[in-house]
């Protein structure tokens, strides 16, 4: 069951393509640390919302994702065999609307948003060349639905952003002015075939995140 972008309102993906591609460039190895978890009460994680998955997945009910090809918006739920999403079944005897279900997964990028701990790596002179987000929360890849991601990182990294959500669980933040991008591709692409960091692997596609939406603009597997 596809949810086609433009039709649905509400939907915060952008009605704008850009045709433009990131190659890997040379490889620069990621230096990452992990912060410390918090011992901080955390809220009840919601039993059901929305995530990228790889189109390849081929889930029963999604919406594409503007300029994506291997990424697809997919709504999800926490069973007793973990997260699954949902099945056209599954939908349909639920008689969900999309718009609904759209309204409350916001509310949770939201809340995640506000949440994030950001790992930053800086060049040998001290500037941000991207910020690592990692998240339990099997929603962490819908914060782009968020209209407060951006502000996130506006101060460090200005309007428009390149992101790569590599896993469920795992994202890269980059500035999109400065091609900082490049310089880490090659690490990036052997980060997302690496099982024993990301054990459920999204995509390699590149998302431009500004005023407008997210869309993708390329893929560093290309």
């Amino acid at each position: 069951m596809r949810f086609p972008t433009r039709r649905h309102p509400g939907l915060w993906l952008p009605v704008l393509a850009l045709a433009a591609t990131l190659l890997p460039a040379a490889a620069q190895t990621p230096n990452e640390s992990r912060a410390p978890a918090k011992a901080d009460a955390k809220p009840a994680e919601p039993q059901r919302g929305l995530m990228l998955m790889a189109s390849v997945s081929n889930p029963g009910v999604y919406s594409p994702v503007e300029g994506g090809k291997a990424t697809v918006l997919a709504p999800a739920q926490i069973t007793k065999y973990g997260v699954r999403p949902f099945s056209k079944d599954d939908w349909t005897t639920g008689r969900e609307v999309w718009a609904d279900f759209l309204a409350e997964a916001t509310r949770e990028a939201d809340r995640l948003v506000d949440a994030l701990e950001l790992q930053y790596q800086r060049d040998s002179r001290g500037v941000i060349d991207y910020a690592l987000v990692e998240h339990p929360s099997p929603w962490l890849s819908s914060v782009l639905l968020s209209k407060r991601f951006l502000p996130r990182f506006e101060r460090e990294f200005g309007k428009r952003l390149h992101v790569v959500v590599v896993d469920r669980h795992r994202f890269y933040v980059f500035p999109a002015d400065g091609s900082k991008l490049d310089g880490y591709g090659a690490s990036i692409v052997d980060i997302y075939h690496d099982e024993s960091i990301c054990r459920y692997p999204v995509s390699l596609e590149v998302f431009l995140v500004d005023g407008t939406g997210f869309r993708a603009i390329g893929s560093l597997a290309e």
